[in-house]
C-alpha cells in the first residue's frame, strides 16, 4: 500500500519529504525553487512545533500516549522522508 502511494506521488510530483517541497508544493529537484521549509527553520521551530502538537486537543484521544519528543520524531520522519519506527 504505502509503495502505491509513493509511486502515485512520483507519477504526479508529489514530494515524499517535507524538505523536497518547493512553494506551491512542487519538488524542488524538478524547479531548482527554494525548499519551503529550510532545515535550519524547522530545528528552530521544533520546539513550538512539538509542544502546540502535544497541547492539541485532540492528542489526548490518540491511542498511543504522545508526548513531545514523539512529535519531535515524527516531523523529523516526516521531514526527512523517513520511516516511522518507533
Amino acid at each position: 500500500m504505502v509503495h502505491e502511494i509513493r509511486h502515485t506521488n512520483d507519477q504526479l510530483n508529489i514530494p515524499q519529504g517535507i524538505k523536497n517541497c518547493a512553494n506551491g508544493g512542487i519538488k524542488t529537484d524538478a524547479t531548482g525553487e527554494p525548499v519551503m521549509v529550510s532545515e535550519k527553520e524547522l530545528l528552530e521551530k521544533f520546539p513550538t512545533i512539538a509542544a502546540n502538537a502535544e497541547q492539541d486537543v485532540c492528542t489526548p484521544e490518540n491511542p498511543r500516549k504522545t508526548m513531545t519528543v514523539d512529535f519531535k520524531k515524527i516531523l523529523t520522519c516526516c521531514y526527512y522522508d523517513e520511516p516511522v519506527n518507533f
